[in-house]
Parts: C-alpha cells; sequence; structure tokens
C-alpha cells in the first residue's frame, strides 16, 4: 500500500477533483505533511519510489522524526542529516 494518496484534478473549473475514472489536468500526490503536483504523464512515468523520495524532500518535518519507528531510525536520520550540513572550511 503506498505511503501517500493521488488526487487528479481539473484545471476547468481549477482545482476540482476529475470525475471517477478521469485522468485530470493535474495530479496532487501528497503524504498528508507534503504535496507535490504534477503533469498526468509526469505520474504515470514515476515509480513510487521517485515519488515518495520527492515527498520526503519536501517533507518540513526534522528528519529525526521520520522513521521513528524504531528509536535507532530516528537517531540514524538526525546523524546522516547533521553529516550533509558539515562544511569544509577553505
Amino acid at each position: 500500500m503506498p505511503e501517500f494518496t493521488v488526487t487528479r484534478l481539473l484545471q476547468n473549473p481549477l482545482g476540482h477533483t476529475a470525475p471517477e475514472g478521469a485522468r485530470g489536468d493535474i495530479v496532487k500526490v501528497s503524504n498528508g505533511w507534503a504535496t507535490i503536483y504534477l503533469d498526468p504523464a509526469d505520474y504515470d512515468r514515476s515509480s513510487e519510489g521517485e515519488l515518495l523520495r520527492k515527498l520526503a524532500e519536501l517533507d518540513p518535518r526534522p528528519h529525526s522524526v521520520i522513521g521513528t519507528d524504531t528509536p535507532a531510525g530516528g537517531q540514524a536520520m538526525t546523524i546522516h542529516r547533521a553529516s550533509r550540513e558539515l562544511r569544509p572550511t577553505p
């Protein structure tokens, strides 16, 4: 089961949900914390993993909160985030 919801939207009237079975003009993908909007063709070409990665990049929660099903999960994300933020001094 995907960890996100997909809603197909119309451009006219703007933002209305497309009828059942319709392709729609815009695809809204949300995980409850972050939302991305894609062209239907881009959505069709994207894998579930790519969509999850795009949502994770926009997720406003601290990395230490994501994946805290286990204590080590949160700690590992915090360490990973800290290592990305280190910059060498010139």
